[in-house]
């Protein structure tokens, strides 16, 4: 993790907030770190700039912004909900994340109708060069 991920989340669990990155969802652009965090059971899009960053950065809507120091330098941050406002957002930013066709590259169906084992299966077949087709849950589903 790099030092100024490690100096922003000493200062939130400082403040007595229990905060867990998803390390492999860091993501630089435009000199801000993006990130998916867990604070109690609620996930958020956490976002980490320069001071001069007035607003979050591709139309983000945060819920938190604040700012804290990191090596003499203040540094802003953002937390944002994980909802469809956010999503289109990221997917704006971050075109990799938008659905996309496989095309002719080899693929797999998972099976994973809650979403629990979906990490694991990205994991496993993201070294293959094989795209993974990933379980569309219905609305029934996700409502449950």
């Amino acid at each position: 993790m790099s030092p100024l991920l490690t100096e922003s989340f000493k200062q939130l669990r400082e403040r007595k907030r229990a905060v867990k990155v998803y390390e492999s969802s860091i993501t630089e652009k435009d000199s801000h770190l993006f990130f998916l965090i867990r604070e109690d059971l609620e996930r958020k899009l956490a976002i980490i700039g320069p001071l001069s960053s007035q607003y979050p950065p591709h139309h983000f809507v945060a819920d938190e912004i604040g700012e804290f120091e990191s090596d003499g330098e203040l540094i802003r941050y953002w937390l944002c909900p994980c909802d469809s406002r956010n999503a289109h957002a990221l997917r704006r930013a971050f075109p990799f994340t938008a659905p996309q066709t496989a095309g002719l590259t080899p693929a797999i169906g998972t099976g994973d109708r809650i979403g629990l084992a979906t990490p694991a299966h990205i994991r496993a077949v993201k070294a293959l060069g094989i795209f993974p087709v990933l379980a569309q849950q219905s609305v029934r589903e996700m409502n449950r």
